[in-house]
C-alpha cells in the first residue's frame, strides 16, 4: 500500500470514531454493517458479487480504529479496503502472495504411499494421487490437516510448513480388521480371506492381452484358464459362477466377444482404481454366485480436469474426468472400441468382423457434506461376424447391447454409521445368427436364429455400522424385478460323428418363453474381536426367487470366518460357509432344448489358510488349502472334443451332463517379494482337482487343472517399467477316439479320459514414461506367448471313409489357441 493510500485510511480512521468505533460485527450481514458506515459517513463502492447479500459475519472484529476493524473482519470472506478516488473506500478482493506447497503421505506401517488423502491447509483443500503426493497453493499458513478414512488424522503445525517438501505418515485406526489372508502377488489394499486385490497401477503393468484389466484375474492362484477367454474357472467351478460388482452394481454379463470365448472383458482399464477377487469364503452381502466375487472399485479420485487417451494394435480409448462447482461434483466419461477388426482385415479379411465397444459416464454430486449422490451409466456394444470355413463352413454373427445406468445415494448419518441407497437398471439385447455346411460325414448341416431381451429393475440398501474399535456391523438387502424373452429357433441334422457317440442326429428347436417376477434377499454380518489374538466374521443371508420354474423359492446361508494372530507376523484363517446360486433370468438354456429354469445348487466351502511375514523385508509366504463340495449342480452341456467352435450348440459332439453332485479341492502355495515400489516378484503353485459324480462315480471336469506354476515380474526403475508373467499348467483333460471306427459301431467313450499336453505362456511388457508438469507420455510394448509356443486347446475329429474296411479312419487335429500376439501402443495422461 503507497504512503498516500496509508494516510487517507488513516484520516477515515479517525473519522467518526465515536460513531462506530465499537460497533458489534457478530451475526450481522456485511451490507448491514456497511450501512452503519456510511450513515456515520463513510463513503463506498463495491461489487454486488463481491459483497453478497448473505455474508453475515462469524465474530465480531478487534478492538481498533473503524477502518482497519473492518477491513480486519472483511478478511473472513478474503476481501479488503482499499482507497479509491477522493474519499471513498474501494472494497476489493484481498490479494496474497501465494506460495507453493507439497508433500508425500504414506501408510506408517507398510510405508505404502496412500492415494485419497484429504489435505487442507487455511481453507484450500486438495487431495493426495496414486503415489501420495499433493501440491496446494497457499498465501498464509497457520495449521496443516490431514485425514483419510481408516485411519488417525493429523494436525500439523506451520513451522513445518518451511520445509521443502513434507513427509507424513498416517497410523491406521485401531478398530477391527477384517478376517483376511493376502494373495502374494498382488500389493493388498484389503485382504480378506480368499482375496486378492490389484490396485490401479499393477493393472497398468502387467502384460494383458488387448489392455484388458479383468483377464489378470486369470493368473491367481485357484483360477484355471488356458489363456483365450477373460472368464475365468474358479477352483473348479464353472464360468458362470463367478459374481463380477462394479460400484456396488452387479454386472450380468461383462464380456465383449460373449458367444466367442468372451476374450475381452467390457470395461476400460481407466475406470479401475481396484479389483477386490474373492475365490472363496466370500461376505454374507454377496449373493446369487457360488464360486467367487471380482468386486470392481472405481476410479473416483479426480479433483482436477484431466483425461487418457490409449492407442495399441488391439484396443484404442479415451477418458476424461474432472470436477466442478467448488469440488461438489465430480464427473468421469469413457469411451473405448477394440481394433480386433482392423487387424483381421489386414491379416485374414475372410476371417469376419469382430468390431466391439464399450462407454461410461458418472457424475457425483456432494447435497451436502454428509450426501452425495451418484449417478451412471455403462453400455457395451458388439456386433460381429466371425467365419471359420477351412474345409467345412462355419458362419455366425451376434449382436449384443449391454446397458446399465443406475442412481447411487451414499450418506454419513454419523461418524460410526453410513448407508448407501441404490436403484439400477439392466438391459440385455441378444441376437444370433448362424449356420454349418459339411458334406463330411463329421460335420453337420446346421441352422440357428437366437432373439433374447432381458430387463433387470433393482432396489437395495447397504448398511455400515463401526460400533466400536473391536465390533462393525454390515446389514442390507435388494428387490429385483426382472423380465426377459426368449426366441429360439434351431435346425440341426448331425452325422456319422453323433451316431457313434450315441446322440441325436437330427433336432428341430422352437422355443418361446417369456419369463418375469422377482427376487431378492438381506444379508448381515459382524466382525469383531473377543479376544486380541482373535478376529471372527459371521454372516447371514436369506435369498429368494419366484421366476423360477418350480415356483417361488427362498435360502439361507451362513457363513463364518476366523483369524489367529499366532504371532506378529503369522496368522492363521480358517472360513466355512455355503452358497446359494440360481440361474438368473438371462441364463435359461434354450439353446440346448430346456425351456425352464432348472432347481438353485449351492456349494459349501471349507479353506484354512496360514501366511508369515519376514520381518519388514518384504518377503512373505502363504498356504491355503480348500474343499469346496456341490450339491444340486445343474444339467450343462458341452462339446466332447472341441468347444472352440462358434456355434457349439450345433455340433454333433453335443453332450448332456448331468451331475448329482460334484467336488473340488487344492492347495495353493504362493512366496512373495515386495521390498519396495519398485519391485514387486512373486511364485505360486497350486495342486487341485475339480470332479463330477456321475451314475455313482467320480469323473474329472473338462478344466480339471491339477497342476499350476504362475509366477511374474514388475520392475519400476526411473522412468522405465518392465513386467513378465509366466503360467504353465497340466494340460486340460480331453476325450479320445480310436483310430478306426466300424460303420455299425457304437463307440464307448470315456469322457474326459485323456490329457491335452501341457499349457504354457510367458507374456512380457516394456514401458518408458516421459513426463510433463501437467501430463505424461508412455509408450508400451507387450507380448503375449512370447515364445510363440503351440498350445492345444481341443482336439477336433475327422472321419474319412474306408470302404476297404467298412467303416471310418478317424483323424485327430489339434486346435491351439492364442499364439505369439504382438502389441504396441502409447498412452497420453493430462
Amino acid at each position: 500500500m503507497t504512503k498516500k493510500a496509508c494516510a487517507v485510511l488513516l484520516l477515515f480512521a479517525l473519522h467518526a470514531w465515536g460513531d462506530v468505533g465499537s460497533l458489534q460485527f457478530q451475526g450481522r450481514t456485511v451490507v448491514e454493517v456497511i450501512t452503519e458506515y456510511e450513515a456515520a459517513g463513510y463513503q463506498f463502492i463495491y461489487s454486488s458479487d463481491l459483497v453478497r447479500s448473505n455474508m453475515r459475519f462469524s465474530a465480531d472484529a478487534p478492538p481498533g480504529l473503524p477502518v482497519p476493524r473492518l477491513s480486519a473482519a472483511l478478511r473472513e470472506f478474503g476481501l479488503t479496503l482499499s482507497a479509491g478516488q477522493g474519499d471513498v473506500l474501494r472494497v476489493v478482493r484481498e490479494q496474497l502472495v501465494e506460495r507453493s506447497f507439497s508433500g508425500r503421505i504414506t501408510d506408517t506401517n507398510s510405508g505404502d504411499p496412500l492415494a485419497g488423502v484429504k489435505v487442507e491447509i487455511e481453507g484450500a483443500v486438495v487431495f493426495t494421487d496414486q503415489n501420495g503426493r499433493f501440491t496446494v497453493m497457499v498465501a498464509d499458513v497457520d495449521t496443516v490437516t490431514v485425514s483419510r478414512e481408516g485411519y488417525v488424522g493429523k494436525l500439523l503445525p506451520a513451522a513445518l510448513t518451511l520445509l521443502d517438501e513434507l513427509h507424513i505418515g498416517l497410523s491406521p485406526e485401531p478398530r477391527i480388521e477384517e478376517v483376511v489372508v493376502i494373495s502374494s502377488r498382488y500389493a493388498i489394499k484389503k485382504d480378506r480371506l480368499s482375496q486378492h486385490s490389484l490396485d490401479a497401477d499393477e493393472l497398468n503393468a502387467l502384460p494383458e492381452l488387448g489392455d484388458d484389466a479383468l483377464r489378470a484375474a486369470n493368473r491367481l492362484p485357484g483360477m484355471a484358464s488356458i489363456g483365450l477367454s477373460a472368464k475365468p474357472y474358479v477352483r473348479g467351478g464353472l464360468q458362470d459362477e463367478m459374481l463380477v460388482v462394479f460400484n456396488n452394481i452387479e454386472l450380468l454379463e461383462p464380456f465383449h466377444l460373449k458367444d466367442f470365448q468372451s476374450v475381452f472383458s467390457g470395461l476400460n482399464p481407466s475406470l479401475i482404481k481396484s479389483i477386490d477377487v474373492y475365490t472363496g469364503g466370500f461376505p454374507a452381502r454377496y449373493g446369487d454366485r457360488m464360486s467367487g466375487v471380482m468386486d470392481i472399485a472405481p476410479a473416483d479420485d479426480h479433483r482436477q480436469f484431466g483425461g487418457e487417451v490409449l492407442l495399441s494394435l488391439l484396443t484404442a480409448g479415451a477418458s476424461g474426468y474432472g470436477s466442478m462447482a467448488d469440488d461438489r461434483g465430480r464427473w468421469a466419461l469413457s469411451g473405448r472400441r477394440g481394433n480386433l477388426d482392423w487387424v483381421t482385415r489386414v491379416v485374414n479379411p475372410s476371417a469376419g468382423d469382430p468390431a466391439y465397444s464399450d462407454w461410461f459416464g458418472q457424475l457425483a454430486w456432494e447435497l451436502d457434506p454428509a450426501t452425495e449422490l451418484d449417478l451412471g451409466v455403462i453400455v457395451y456394444n458388439d456386433d460381429i461376424k466371425f467365419t471359420d470355413f477351412d474345409e467345412d463352413g462355419e458362419v455366425a454373427h451376434s449382436k449384443y447391447r449391454n446397458t446399465y445406468g443406475w442412481v447411487q445415494l451414499h450418506r454419513d448419518w454419523s461418524p460410526t454409521l453410513t448407508s448407501s441407497t441404490l436403484l439400477s437398471f439392466g438391459s440385455i439385447r441378444h441376437s444370433r445368427n448362424g449356420f454349418v455346411i459339411d458334406e463330411d460325414p463329421d460335420g453337420s448341416d446346421a441352422f440357428v436364429d437366437d432373439d433374447r431381451e432381458f430387463q433387470v429393475w433393482s432396489l437395495a440398501q447397504h448398511m455400515f455400522y463401526d460400533v466400536s474399535s473391536d465390533l462393525v456391523v454390515e446389514f442390507g438387502g435388494r428387490l429385483n424385478y426382472q423380465s426377459g424373452k426368449y426366441d429360439y429357433v434351431a435346425n440341426i441334422e448331425r452325422h456319422e460323428l453323433a451316431e457313434f457317440i450315441g446322440l441325436e442326429t437330427s433336432i428341430v428347436r422352437n422355443i418361446s418363453e417369456r419369463p418375469d417376477g422377482m427376487s431378492g434377499g438381506a444379508y448381515v454380518s459382524a466382525r469383531f474381536r473377543p479376544q486380541p489374538w482373535l478376529s471372527l466374521e459371521t454372516g447371514l443371508r436369506w435369498d429368494f426367487q419366484d421366476y423360477l420354474s418350480g415356483g417361488s423359492e427362498h435360502q439361507i446361508s451362513p457363513r463364518l470366518s476366523a483369524k489367529f494372530d499366532l504371532s506378529a507376523n503369522t496368522r492363521l484363517r480358517l472360513s466355512v460357509g455355503r452358497f446359494f446360486q440360481p440361474e438368473g433370468i438371462h441364463e435359461m438354456q434354450v439353446v440346448d432344448g430346456l425351456n425352464e429354469y432348472q432347481e438353485v445348487q449351492h456349494a459349501d466351502h471349507y479353506i484354512v489358510g496360514l501366511q508369515h511375514d519376514f520381518g519388514n523385508s518384504g518377503l512373505s509366504l502363504r498356504a491355503e488349502a480348500f474343499y469346496k463340495t456341490f450339491q444340486d449342480p445343474k444339467r450343462r452341456f458341452e462339446n466332447l472334443f472341441n468347444p472352440l467352435v462358434l456355434l457349439p450348440e450345433l455340433a454333433s459332439d453335443r453332450i448332456e451332463i448331468r451331475p448329482e453332485k460334484a467336488r473340488a479341492r487344492g492347495l495353493e502355495l504362493t512366496v512373495r517379494y515386495h521390498p519396495d515400489d519398485n519391485l514387486n516378484v512373486w511364485l505360486s503353485y497350486t495342486k487341485a482337482s475339480a470332479e463330477d459324480r456321475i451314475d455313482g462315480a467320480w469323473r474329472p471336469r473338462t478344466w480339471d487343472q491339477s497342476d499350476t506354476i504362475s509366477s511374474g515380474l514388475i520392475w519400476n526403475a526411473g522412468h522405465w517399467s518392465m513386467s513378465a508373467a509366466l503360467i504353465w499348467h497340466t494340460g486340460w483333460r480331453s476325450t479320445r477316439l480310436p483310430s478306426f471306427i466300424g460303420e455299425d459301431d457304437l463307440v464307448d467313450v470315456k469322457r474326459n479320459d485323456d490329457r491335452l499336453p501341457d499349457y504354457l505362456s510367458l507374456d512380457a511388457r516394456i514401458s518408458r514414461t516421459w513426463e510433463r508438469p501437467s501430463q505424461s507420455f508412455t509408450f508400451f510394448a507387450e507380448v503375449t506367448n512370447l515364445t510363440n509356443r503351440d498350445n492345444v486347446g481341443a482336439v477336433e475329429y475327422e472321419l474319412e471313409e474306408n470302404e476297404d474296411l467298412g467303416g471310418f479312419d478317424v483323424f485327430a487335429e489339434q486346435e491351439l489357441v492364442l499364439p505369439l500376439v504382438p502389441s504396441i501402443g502409447f498412452e497420453w495422461k493430462f
